[in-house]
């Protein structure tokens, strides 16, 4: 990919939940975290590490971000613009890659609202997403 290489300090945030959607990140170096926030409680989703993404589905639907991602280390990432990626691909597999976003979403969006019912539950949920590894 020819993205744009940036660095991350541990700690930093490097977008939260219901921001405006914008590049997707390849990670270099390091590693991040992948959270959740759902009525006050924060939820780790996973841990991601060189060779991962995060941020695609904002990336392809244009929706606001679905969880907050913070540096865990000092992270090196490749930031890859929609126009970046889109060029880089043909119109089929764009199209795919959208459609299969807003599943993805619409599946986080129906455990989310069933999630947020009770603590445990939502415990449950998130470890079956970790275990799964679906957010890798």
């Amino acid at each position: 990919m020819n993205g744009i290489a940036k660095h991350f300090s541990a700690g930093d945030v490097i977008f939260r939940q219901g921001d405006a959607a914008g590049d997707m990140y390849l990670i270099r170096r390091g590693r991040v975290a992948v959270s959740l926030l759902d009525g006050g409680v924060s939820t780790n989703l996973a841990t991601l590490k060189a060779g991962d993404f995060f941020g695609e589905m904002s990336l392809f639907d244009g929706k606001p971000r679905s969880a907050t991602v913070t540096a865990l280390e000092d992270v090196g990432v490749e930031a890859i613009s929609r126009e970046n990626l889109s060029s880089q691909v043909d119109t089929t597999v764009w199209d795919l890659l959208v459609r299969m976003s807003g599943r993805i979403r619409a599946a986080d969006d129906s455990l989310g609202e069933h999630s947020s019912a009770d603590a445990s539950r939502r415990d449950a949920l998130s470890n079956i997403a970790i275990r799964r590894n679906l957010y890798y």
